[in-house]
């Protein structure tokens, strides 16, 4: 079996958003852990909704942050927003997460966002950006397995 190897980074993809599931595990100390050695400002939310119950760990001077929440199964669901999502990418990939703390849980990748980052160098060409979103209407239309999708026309909208 050949296996193709490739970067996110050669694909020009970015990490956008993680999400990490677990079971039994103290989540004040894994906040700790991730607030100590990586500088996320960790909060904790319950319930299957993202509203913040509560600020576990946090300093104004980092933008990193996670999203610790508690579900109605008693589930911890570990979520890792945009760039934040991007900074646990680049821990894993260099090793630096200690996966000791999860000792005695079954962690699992339960969502991984990904992006086009587009080079911000190219010239913008509206043209070629109303062509794009033409061709995707119709793709999504004519390739979509339900017929409740409903694209509306500029002329829709007025």
């Amino acid at each position: 079996m050949i296996q193709n190897k490739f970067s996110f980074e050669e694909q020009k993809l970015k990490i956008d958003f993680i999400t990490l599931s677990t079971e039994n595990l103290d989540h004040k100390k894994l906040a700790r852990y991730l607030f100590d050695l990586f500088g996320f400002n960790c909060f904790l939310s319950q319930g299957n909704t993202r509203k913040l119950t509560e600020t576990l760990f946090f300093n104004s001077k980092t933008k990193s942050t996670v999203i610790i929440r508690i579900n109605y199964w008693n589930r911890i669901v570990i979520e890792f927003p945009g760039n934040s999502g991007q900074k646990l990418y680049q821990l894993l990939k260099s090793q630096r997460i200690d996966f000791g703390i999860f000792h005695r849980s079954y962690l699992r990748l339960t969502r991984l966002d990904l992006c086009y980052d587009q080079n911000k160098t190219e010239i913008f060409d509206s043209l070629k950006f109303d062509e794009f979103l033409i061709e995707s209407r119709r793709q999504i239309l004519d390739f979509t397995r339900t017929r409740h999708t409903k694209l509306l026309t500029r002329s829709c909208m007025n």
